[in-house]
């Protein structure tokens, strides 16, 4: 293959997914993972916490879940308590017909006529009640916040319905009238895709509303969707899921059923309940439905163990391949998608050279008055000649596998990829990671003999499919061949590779740093070994080591910093010059074991015991310097010139904060004024007598 980089449409981040139309697909799970994956279905075995009777279920975000028991009385479920408590709560209606928590508030309607109060989301006490400025109301739901969206209707009867939104404060922050909602009877939100669903017509139509406009977006006939099915409750996960609970018609046994939906008014699942529900509320890890049984608890289930399958669809934007004298237009397309078993993956593809087809795609794509859904499914409808769609089963690996399929066959410049996740009953959801189209053909057919790559233009010709086969195996090596220089680099190398790179670079070194010291070790390197011997190589080595501000260490070396002096004068800073103790010479001052005798054309050096040595102080606390002692002095060591000794200090906080009133210069001050405290510093201030000034 070619050095040069291999150019591509990339699909990896929530962004780039929504740059394209996707179907069923989970937004939640997009935005938190950046890869598209079908809903994850709630698990059919329930737990039942029983009660007497069970109305209007709500969660709080710490996962505390509150419901209305048939004789008035609150009842509440603790994250991780197989418990069920009564609450007492102070002003709450005595009738509670929805219930919806919120951050700070817990929003209740109830008794006669219906009320929408706000209460505390710790005690229950009450705040405040709204006043809906002549409007009766007919239910509301949490905006997500800590408002909610009310569902009203004139109190003369007259007029249309108006849907009503509510700050936190209880103040209305906006109304508008809504339009094909015949008595309107409940109210569902979806934050991520803005909008407002009412059920009306006797529980047999499902309207959607964007926010702020009378017309509705959409409407769902009940019956479309399940057969003689008529819907009782509705409920959200506020995010992008909807959940419908009714009964089935008498022919059809009676029995009661949950369906979910997405955004887009899509079926995604269903699921039998064992008694008819009397309001239900999707939490973020489960369904919580409430009969008058008890409060039933669906949690999510990732391994799709019910009795439908999850799919998901995704359509590309339109994608263009720029048209030069090259006659390759595509190459491939890469997948990176995990396939449980049980799971599968279909890729197809559609192009065109015909600039009106381009066109009129663009526009239904761009077409918001139909959903996603919808515009995904016409696209299929009006882009000629999809490609039968390439099918990849799910395998027991553990990992994102690459998955290609060949487009060297298609030369027109305008192509749309689509991409369908299957995962059958009882299997793990899989997921699409990254999915790539590359184009116009960084491929090994341009160093075969002219005479084979005329070959290429002949579709289906075998060669060029044997080729597509080997390239696309040794697309891998190039990348891992890109990537190399990663492994070196001290940003992206892996902690394992930090090693073996320092070491080849000899650098001071050892296994036990942490992975911060050793990055920025690494990144010193040109200043480490450049300046190897010197204070500049010194003051880096301890830079990277130590990081901080101030600096946690300084470095004095006496010969170089200061100068000498004798008694009568000098420039400060400076140092007495004088014998020191083992170079006492043999007279009737010397002292056994600290003198030694002298060669007579070498007499001992006033100032040898001074020169070549360097002080390091490091500011640290217990913890630090029983990490750092072991390695620091090695590795300072290795900077310094074979003639220089290292005398290495340790301090705390306090002794720096002494040290450090030396900077700037030497300052003459009275001296202090004597005390005894914690705060009394020795050498800075003494009891009794009197003295000069202090040198500090």
């Amino acid at each position: 293959m070619s050095a040069n980089l291999q150019r591509r449409y990339r699909f990896e981040t929530a962004g780039q997914w929504t740059a394209g139309l996707g179907a069923r697909v989970d937004g939640q799970a997009m935005n938190t993972t950046g890869a598209v994956a079908p809903f994850a279905p709630y698990g059919e075995v329930p737990v039942l916490f029983a009660s007497r009777g069970a109305f209007a279920p709500a969660s709080t975000r710490y996962g505390r879940v509150l419901w209305r028991a048939a004789d008035c009385k609150l009842l509440r479920l603790d994250p991780g308590d197989d418990g069920v408590h009564m609450l007492s709560a102070p002003s709450a209606p005595d009738a509670v017909r929805r219930m919806a928590a919120t951050h700070d508030n817990l929003w209740v309607a109830g008794g006669t006529p219906p009320q929408l109060r706000c209460h505390d989301s710790e005690d229950l006490a009450r705040r405040f009640v709204t006043d809906l400025a002549g409007m009766n109301l007919i239910d509301f739901a949490s905006d997500g916040c800590d408002g909610v969206w009310a569902l009203a209707l004139s109190a003369s009867g007259d007029g249309p319905p108006c849907c009503i939104h509510i700050d936190c404060a209880g103040y209305e922050a906006g109304r508008f009238a809504i339009a094909d909602a015949p008595a309107p009877t409940q109210l569902a939100w979806l934050a991520r895709a803005e909008r407002l669903f009412v059920l009306a017509a006797g529980g047999k139509r499902l309207t959607a509303y964007a926010p702020g406009l009378s017309e509705p977006l959409f409407a769902i006939d009940i019956d479309r969707v399940r057969p003689c099915f008529t819907v009782t409750c509705v409920g959200s996960d506020i995010r992008s899921r909807l959940v419908l609970a009714g009964l089935e018609h008498s022919a059809w046994g009676g029995g009661a059923t949950a369906l979910t939906l997405d955004a887009d008014g899509q079926a995604l699942h269903t699921l039998p309940l064992p008694a008819p529900a009397t309001g239900l509320h999707a939490a973020a890890d489960a369904l919580l439905v409430t009969t008058m049984d008890g409060l039933l608890r669906y949690p999510l289930d990732a391994n799709n163990g019910g009795a439908s399958e999850s799919r998901c669809d995704f359509i590309t934007p339109v994608l263009q391949s720029p048209v030069n004298e090259n006659p390759r237009r595509w190459l491939r397309v890469e997948a990176l998608a995990k396939l449980p078993p049980g799971s599968s993956m279909e890729i197809s593809y559609a192009a065109t050279s015909d600039p009106q087809v381009q066109e009129q795609a663009v526009r239904i794509a761009a077409d918001r008055s139909l959903t996603a859904g919808q515009r995904l499914a016409r696209l299929r409808e009006y882009l000629p000649a999809w490609h039968a769609p390439i099918v990849f089963q799910g395998t027991d690996a553990d990992t994102d596998g690459p998955l290609a399929v060949p487009l060297f066959d298609v030369h027109e410049p305008w192509l749309w990829v689509g991409v369908t996740l299957v995962a059958a009953p009882a299997s793990a959801l899989p997921r699409l990671t990254r999915l790539d189209v590359l184009y116009p053909g960084l491929t090994l057919m341009e160093y075969l003999p002219q005479v084979y790559q005329r070959a290429e233009a002949e579709s289906g010709n075998f060669l060029r499919a044997l080729v597509g086969v080997l390239e696309t195996g040794t697309q891998e090596q190039d990348q891992r061949i890109a990537a190399m220089g990663s492994m070196i680099a001290p940003d992206t190398a892996p902690a394992e590779w930090l090693d073996y790179v320092a070491r080849w670079l000899d650098l001071p070194w050892d296994d036990a740093l942490e992975i911060d010291q050793k990055r920025c070790l690494l990144a010193s390197a040109d200043s480490l070994a450049g300046g190897r011997g010197t204070r500049a190589g010194l003051e880096a080595l301890l830079a990277a080591l130590l990081p901080g501000t101030p600096s946690p260490y300084s470095v004095v070396d006496r010969s170089a910093q200061y100068g000498f002096m004798a008694l009568g004068g000098a420039t400060l800073p400076a140092l007495l010059a004088g014998l020191p103790a083992s170079a006492m010479a043999l007279n009737r001052k010397a002292i056994l074991g600290r003198g030694r005798l002298t060669c007579p054309d070498a007499p001992p050096d006033d100032t040898a015991w001074l020169a070549g040595q360097v002080k390091i102080a490091v500011t640290a606390t217990a913890a630090q310097r029983a990490a750092w002692e072991p390695w620091l002095a090695a590795l300072v060591g290795a900077m310094l010139p074979a003639t220089v000794r290292l005398v290495l200090e340790w301090r705390s906080a306090a002794a720096r904060w002494l040290d450090d009133r030396l900077v700037g210069g030497y300052v003459l001050n009275e001296a202090p004024a004597p005390h005894l405290g914690t705060d009394a510093v020795t050498g800075l201030a003494r009891l009794g007598g009197t003295g000069g000034p202090e040198l500090r």
